[in-house]
């Protein structure tokens, strides 16, 4: 009797533990955006346009105080302050001209932490979706639209920042909602009888999770051209503005396929026919790269100007009628439609010397009138001068016979018309 009583006891556990845990099955939590925590009160800005919930205001970044003047001209920055620790998960910032920037999360001892980083951007609206605890976060910007090349006298010239123009710095983290219990057979069969929406579970609605946004991927190279007006006069000249700009990624492009010179043939330019109005100018030799070592050594590389990756180079054409004849009015098209030989494969001028100088301590340890102390002696100088070559970011060299790939280069298209 008492044996059967424990029997039953057991049986009557294990149903109520297994009755909690469908309960708690049941009732799970579903994750949504939480309300913009920048619109809260006692939140900080550099700008409070940049957090006044309106896209029509905007605020913009600040050179950051205590850096020096080469500082000043590499970044600009803005940041968003709050009474206490938020957990972030959202991040989303509306610009009309940042290009190159990164959201960073600051810690309590000052240090930042990365969030995500933008490059080569082109859209007003940028979203990140991150993982963080922190009361304060920072955007630093290193390049806008407004950026400009200005000459400094002598020949030199000079890049001028423009400030990051921000309308607005939404920050969110994740608000939890109970779903409705696990719906039963009965439900589901009912659920698409006629009336239903097929999405009624117990009486609630449940709405799918927001899409995780995918990270735009800039492209290898970005071409913009841009006109002052739409319509001109026969007689008058039409400046042209185009900006090139290389993507994010390691590569290299031979400079003089991209000089003003070079550019300025190369626009595409088709009357309302559709019938191409070729450049009256012939376009410039490409220069040869002379080899980078002297005559007796292994040639191995060739000295090449070239433009790195993330950078951008402005080309000028005063007047377009100056290089494509343009002889009667209408409506025309512009645009760049052209292929750029592109490096992935290169060497450092500090990469070459450490060859170099492994050479020379080859050739020391092969040699016989060397004691043992002056071949460690010579051999640890020497590999001290390997790593401060290594410390300096030298030129860029192509490698010899290196051929690079096609990259499609092609802008906008820009309608004018010519009365």
């Amino acid at each position: 009797m008492i044996s059967r009583f424990y029997v039953i006891f057991i049986f009557a556990l294990v149903f109520a533990f297994v009755g909690c845990a469908t309960v708690g099955k049941s009732i799970i939590s579903k994750q949504e955006w939480s309300a913009n925590y920048a619109l809260e009160k006692g939140v900080e800005a550099t700008s409070p346009n940049m957090i006044d919930g309106s896209l029509s205001s905007i605020g913009e970044t600040q050179v950051p105080t205590g850096v020096g003047s080469r500082g000043a001209t590499e970044f600009t920055e803005a940041f968003v302050k709050f009474p206490e620790e938020k957990n972030i998960r959202r991040i989303v910032v509306h610009t009309p001209n940042m290009q190159n920037f990164t959201v960073y999360a600051v810690g309590k001892d000052g240090i930042l932490k990365s969030l995500g980083e933008i490059k080569n951007n082109k859209e007003n609206k940028v979203e990140f979706i991150v993982t963080t605890v922190t009361d304060q976060v920072k955007l630093r910007v290193r390049k806008t639209s407004d950026d400009e090349v200005y000459s400094t006298g002598g020949g030199r010239k000079q890049l001028r920042r423009g400030k990051g123009k921000i309308q607005e710095i939404e920050i969110h983290g994740m608000q939890e909602t109970v779903k409705a219990p696990t719906p039963t057979p009965e439900q589901v069969a009912t659920a698409g009888s006629p009336g239903s929406t097929g999405t009624e579970v117990g009486g609630s609605i449940a709405t799918p999770a927001p899409p995780v946004p995918e990270k735009p991927k800039a492209p290898p190279i970005a071409v913009r051209l841009e006109l002052s007006k739409n319509t001109y006069n026969m007689a008058a000249s039409i400046p042209v503005k185009m900006n090139i700009s290389i993507g994010p990624e390691d590569l290299v492009v031979l400079a003089d396929s991209v000089t003003e010179a070079m550019l300025r043939t190369k626009l595409t330019l088709k009357d309302s026919s559709g019938e191409v109005i070729k450049c009256a100018k012939q376009p410039p030799r490409l220069s040869f790269p002379k080899p980078y070592r002297g005559t007796g050594k292994e040639v191995s590389v060739r000295n090449a100007a070239t433009l790195d990756a993330d950078s951008s180079i402005d080309v000028n054409i005063p007047n377009l009628l100056e290089y494509y004849p343009i002889d009667k009015p209408g409506t025309y098209t512009i645009q760049i439609n052209e292929k750029l030989e592109v490096h992935e494969k290169f060497l450092g001028s500090a990469q070459t010397q450490a060859e170099d100088l492994e050479r020379t301590i080859r050739d020391i340890n092969s040699r016989s009138n060397y004691t043992a102390q002056e071949k460690a002696s010579l051999i640890q100088t020497l590999r001290d001068e390997i790593a401060e070559a290594q410390k300096v970011k030298g030129n860029r060299y192509l490698e010899v016979g290196a051929r690079g790939n096609q990259i499609d280069m092609v802008s906008n298209i820009l309608e004018i018309t010519i009365q």
